[in-house]
């Protein structure tokens, strides 16, 4: 009996690990609302480590928002990238400290968590219209 939920335990384990080498890891995302011409997407790094990637449009009044959930000492690399006209990111919160990274060419930034938990927004806007993919990645910061 023992032999056989070490057996059942082992498939287990081995079944969640093939899912998520094959991309099936848990979600990021913890909560999704669309309006009119907004949509908030909310995600959390607690379930899943690896990078998440968001792809869609903005552009004339829509904007696109994704909260992150970070707790004191998370820090994360933000990165944007434009599919035709420019997209913009704008990112703000309480309990935040964002850093330059020195590539004026790139949209790219790092966000260190200074409370013991916060909940900070990326706004993505366009005008007249773009479309993006964002990555948000846990990231290491090397102390000067």
């Amino acid at each position: 009996m023992q032999s056989i939920r070490l057996t059942i335990l082992g498939f287990h384990a081995l079944l969640l690990g093939l899912l998520h080498l094959w991309g099936c890891a848990p979600s990021h995302v913890i909560h999704y609302r669309e309006a009119v011409s907004r949509d908030c997407t909310t995600v959390a790094f607690t379930r899943n480590t690896n990078a998440y990637r968001y792809r869609s449009q903005v552009g004339g009044e829509h904007i696109s928002t994704v909260q992150v959930l970070g707790f004191k000492g998370d820090v994360f690399r933000i990165q944007l990238t434009s599919h035709g006209d420019p997209v913009m990111f704008n990112i703000v919160g309480d309990g935040i400290r964002t850093v330059d990274t020195g590539r004026q060419h790139e949209k790219e930034a790092f966000v260190v968590v200074e409370a013991s938990e916060t909940i900070y927004d990326i706004e993505l806007s366009a005008h007249p219209y773009g479309e993006f993919e964002l990555k948000i990645e846990p990231a290491f910061i090397q102390q000067q």
